[in-house]
């Protein structure tokens, strides 16, 4: 059991290390697109989080919030960059991407 957890872990680790230039390019167009679309959509002011009925939001600048998420996309870009096989840092490119879109559903959808 061990030695096939072992294994997967390897065999994902030498496919990020191989593949780590498309998953660069597809992160980046996603952030782009994601920042892109928030400046250009979202209201002067965001809430980070939904609000539930009675509740107040609080809010932040949109700038603020979109170059916020955006700057760790480019942080865990970067380490990706250097340490392809450290998984670490592409589950955090990925949950960064995440954070950029769920601002433009936050604001936009809820």
């Amino acid at each position: 059991m061990a030695q096939k957890k072992k294994e997967f872990f390897s065999n994902w680790r030498d496919w990020t290390q191989k593949n780590r230039s498309w998953i660069l390019y597809a992160a980046g167009v996603l952030t782009l697109f994601g920042v892109a679309g928030g400046i250009a959509m979202l209201p002067d002011q965001v809430a980070l989080q939904a609000v539930q009925e009675g509740q107040t939001a609080a809010l932040v600048d949109k700038n603020t919030a979109v170059g916020a998420a955006g700057a760790i996309v480019l942080l865990f870009g970067v380490l990706f960059a250097l340490r392809p096989r450290e998984l670490v840092y592409f589950i955090a490119l990925w949950l960064g991407i995440f954070l950029v879109y769920s601002l433009l559903i936050i604001n936009l959808m809820v």
